[in-house]
């Protein structure tokens, strides 16, 4: 069996003709998947032999037995070998043209704010056509919050191109206790420039990415990205005391759980929010564990902190 199959294949690398006769039952199979696409593989093999019975008019058991070992060659070589290969190959071609930017540096790029943010809310549409736009906001919204922090961002470019992104906020006191209540709302959150030696809530605003790019390596990109930001922060003496999510879709559900963020409570209009405590810093979170930088900074913070707070008290006597 195996010496046949290897003839076939070979003649198939080598032979136009037979080349063509395979193609031909390719193209029948495919068919054929594609009205049945629940049929098991032998039902198929069948289904494609009893068509090229009825095409060819013959019941020559030799040729069923060569389209037997095509399909030999179609399952186990083509679609387990050559394809997944061809993926492989494309995928690390693509990748390998991946890249993080900040707001600043497309700007410096020659990229307009407008540029940025419709390309933006292109990415945003693409994967949340229905949206509402209470929750996505207005350009004019955007534009004011990325002039104000420019921070507030991470692009996911592929050559010149933003495909995806990350945004955050930070939050004010009152759209803090908005989250608790489900009402959070895009367009009123108050614009907050973080300055050093204060702790804030930080909302993981947005992060999404074309459909057609979405893989393991472009998620990872973004989220050591949004991990690289807070270790950012921090090293600016921008302490975080709680992140807060609203998570759209079961993904983003899932991309919350994984950073150990809890269901705080539904949105009102659409999504669920999710939180986590970040300050003082419990290291057996997920979204702390891998970054010792950001603990040993957090965990040297909190220690000064509590120095302040007993020098404070002995001179308050």
């Amino acid at each position: 069996m195996e010496k046949i199959f290897l003839d076939i294949y070979t003649s198939y690398k080598q032979n136009k003709l037979l080349k063509e006769e395979i193609n031909e039952v390719l193209q029948l199979i495919n068919n054929e998947i594609k009205e049945k696409e629940n049929v098991y593989k032998r039902e198929v093999l069948t289904i494609v032999i009893d068509n090229l019975k009825l095409k060819t008019q013959t019941n020559d058991e030799s040729y069923i037995d060569y389209v037997y070992y095509v399909m030999q060659w179609y399952y186990y070589d083509y679609l387990c070998k050559e394809i997944p290969k061809q993926l492989y190959d494309a995928y690390n071609e693509n990748s390998e043209h991946y890249s993080i930017a900040t707001y600043l540096e497309l700007r410096e790029k020659g990229f307009t704010p407008t540029e940025v943010i419709v390309d933006m809310r292109k990415v945003t549409l693409s994967t949340m056509p229905d949206l509402p736009e209470e929750l996505l906001g207005g350009v004019d919204i955007w534009a004011e919050k990325m002039e104000a922090n420019p921070d507030r961002a991470l692009l996911l470019m592929h050559r010149n191109r933003i495909i995806g992104y990350l945004s955050v906020d930070f939050l004010s006191k009152r759209n803090f206790k908005e989250v608790h209540k489900g009402n959070l709302d895009e367009d009123d959150l108050d614009v907050v420039i973080p300055m050093p030696g204060n702790l804030y809530n930080l909302y993981f605003n947005t992060i999404t990415i074309f459909e057609s790019y979405r893989n393991y390596k472009a998620l990872a990109m973004l989220t050591d990205g949004f991990l690289d930001r807070l270790v950012y922060f921090a090293e600016k003496n921008i302490i975080i005391e709680n992140l807060v999510a609203n998570a759209y879709s079961q993904e983003g559900e899932n991309l919350c759980r994984i950073f150990d963020m809890v269901h705080i409570c539904d949105h009102n209009v659409d999504g669920k929010m999710y939180g986590i405590k970040m300050y003082p810093v419990d290291t057996t979170h997920n979204i702390l564990k891998r970054y010792e930088k950001l603990i040993e900074i957090y965990l040297k913070h909190e220690k000064n902190n509590k120095k302040e707070n007993i020098l404070s008290k002995i001179f308050s006597k």
